[in-house]
């Protein structure tokens, strides 16, 4: 007897071998037959999948779903999309260790005004008993756990949507010990690291991760990450790191990348390189230059890295400007004029203003504009797009197609003309060409990454103020999806292996990733006649459709698009 049979379905195993039409049974969370199974030996529920794919769910090998579980434990952003297992913790930013210090994980963005009002540049790095009381108030919740066993413990008594494998963040760990402090620590503070890295190791945690581009990662050389990794690889796990990648030009990117690998030399662990990207974005595609050929530039360094026999994989995220937050309006890249305004009303009010237009032109001039800045960002005129605007003629064009060299000295004075005009104006930015993403994504050591919270709804962004300077970026719903549709290989078989059987066999899952007799029945019945993003950045709350259905361990957690409310998800810590 089964709790459910799935009829007549094409089986996309999870392994790239051809497909083919079955049924099958599910029992106690596990798949235990394969094969013509009678309707009648199910006690449970019998499910026709004729015409649709049926494959093993989903893994997202980038996710930051950890930090925000215990606020969304039915991670409909997640399950919703056919993820049916996380691996969690990149980055460097974990829900702990924090006994002493919070270190601000960008979910909280929208209170961090109330834990420590700034006009610019937020501190965050403070005491947890200054912040922890402020985030429990404002989202109406209770920060009862120090380390990564006791966060783990929480969400198992809450219940959860999918499948979390841990991750502990090294700049949690150096928070702890050193706080904000720019600097190396002695070998009592190195030895302190190590302890807090050897507690969550024992929790069950995976690996340690790294944030090199963030405070305090940063702060961290080379000496220090190699001797905690050292602590990794003796316990068998995994080295991932967000190496630095948010330098000016290629030259420094390419130095980021090849640190990430030099700690792999050092140490000799498995190492997992975050979201992997066009290393010379910032540069436009020169003469007799192809997106073919550019990708090869980057993916030059990755060929090396392996023939020189470093055991690693990177992960990629299936879009063109992905993460999980953007910027809605175009008056949003000014957020710090608009503290100092007091509203946007009175910002708007003070762009009629010639000499405040001059104080945010020479603003944007000293590289602090964020995205508007042409001195690190040559081509980021071309990136953004107009959406929406009260001058219907923009929608469409990209602010470098809006210059006038009758109004306009630059695009930084067609952005200022546009801020004038509908300060309100909708906008979104495509950073990287999408046949350079689908060849990076098409290397045989790619894995598939989202780089997003987990969310219900908008989640934590955008909920409380009227003028939101940040959204939950699209990305956060759909990116699967547009994996699948956009960025896949030509044989759907292969397509599917790359988020299923692929991750299983990089992190060495013995009993997921692959619809077999025996593993655990994280499964999806997809209608690729209906397999839709619904990507919208105007209303970005869009999940996709024609994922029919979605288990987790037996377990129904997606029918016909809705939740169904269940929390069969489970922690895997390693073993």
């Amino acid at each position: 007897m089964y709790d459910y049979i799935i009829k007549r379905g094409t089986i996309v195993d999870g392994s790239g071998a051809d497909s083919y039409v079955a049924d099958l049974g599910i029992k106690d969370g596990k798949i235990v037959c394969i094969g013509d199974l009678k309707e009648a030996d199910a006690s449970g529920t019998v499910i026709d999948a004729e015409g649709k794919v049926v494959c093993p769910g989903f893994i997202n090998m980038h996710s930051h779903g950890d930090q925000t579980l215990f606020l969304f434990p039915r991670g409909e952003s997640t399950v919703k999309q056919g993820i049916t297992t996380c691996y969690c913790g990149n980055c460097g930013a974990t829900p702990a260790p924090m006994d002493k210090v919070w270190v601000r994980k960008f979910w909280e963005y929208d209170a961090w005004d109330l834990v420590d009002p700034y006009v610019e540049d937020a501190n965050t790095i403070l005491p947890r008993e200054k912040v922890a009381p402020v985030i429990e108030a404002y989202f109406n919740t209770k920060i009862d756990w120090n380390t990564m066993g006791e966060y783990m413990k929480r969400l198992e008594d809450q219940g959860i949507s999918y499948n979390y494998i841990p991750n502990v963040g090294h700049g949690d760990i150096r928070a702890q010990v050193l706080g904000g402090d720019n600097r190396k620590p002695d070998e009592t503070e190195l030895t302190e690291m190590k302890r807090y890295l050897e507690q969550a190791l024992s929790d069950g945690v995976w690996g340690m991760t790294t944030g090199m581009d963030y405070a305090p990662g940063s702060y961290a050389d080379l000496d220090e990450i190699s001797s905690l990794v050292s602590m990794v690889k003796d316990a068998g796990g995994i080295y991932t790191t967000h190496w630095k990648n948010r330098g000016a030009d290629e030259k420094t990117r390419i130095a980021g990348l090849q640190e990430g690998f030099e700690v792999a030399r050092r140490t000799g662990v498995r190492l997992h390189m975050n979201h992997l990207s066009d290393l010379y974005y910032t540069t436009p595609l020169g003469e007799g230059e192809t997106p073919q050929s550019r990708a090869e530039k980057t993916l030059q360094f990755i060929d090396a890295a392996e023939a020189e026999g470093i055991d690693f994989i990177f992960d990629v995220i299936p879009n063109t400007d992905a993460g999980f937050e953007y910027i809605p309006y175009l008056a949003g890249y000014f957020m710090p004029w608009i503290r100092i305004s007091g509203s946007v009303e009175r910002f708007i009010e003070n762009l009629k203003k010639r000499d405040f237009r001059k104080w945010l032109k020479d603003w944007i001039l000293s590289g602090r504009g964020g995205l508007i800045n042409p001195g690190k960002f040559p081509e980021w005129s071309k990136w953004m797009h107009i959406l929406s605007s009260s001058n219907a003629t923009y929608a469409g064009k990209r602010i470098c197609d809006i210059f006038d060299r009758k109004q306009d000295q630059d695009c930084v004075d067609t952005v200022l003309r546009l801020l004038h005009e509908d300060p309100m104006m909708r906008t979104r930015v495509i950073r990287f060409h999408p046949e350079i993403v689908k060849s990076l994504l098409h290397h045989k050591l790619a894995l598939v990454g989202i780089d997003a919270f987990n969310f219900d709804g908008f989640g934590t962004f955008g909920n409380k103020k009227d003028f939101p300077d940040i959204l939950v970026h699209p990305n956060t719903y759909y990116s699967m999806v547009n994996y699948i549709l956009h960025f896949g290989h030509e044989r759907v078989e292969d397509t599917i292996r790359q988020i299923t059987g692929k991750c299983a066999d990089w992190l060495r899952l013995q009993d997921r990733g692959y619809l077999k007799e025996g593993y655990w029945a994280d499964i999806n019945i997809i209608d690729f006649d209906r397999l839709a993003t619904n990507e919208n950045y105007i209303n970005p709350v869009q999940y996709p459709q024609g994922i029919c259905c979605t288990f987790v361990n037996g377990t129904p957690v997606v029918r016909d698009g809705a939740h169904t409310e269940a929390r069969p998800g489970k922690i895997i810590r390693r073993k």
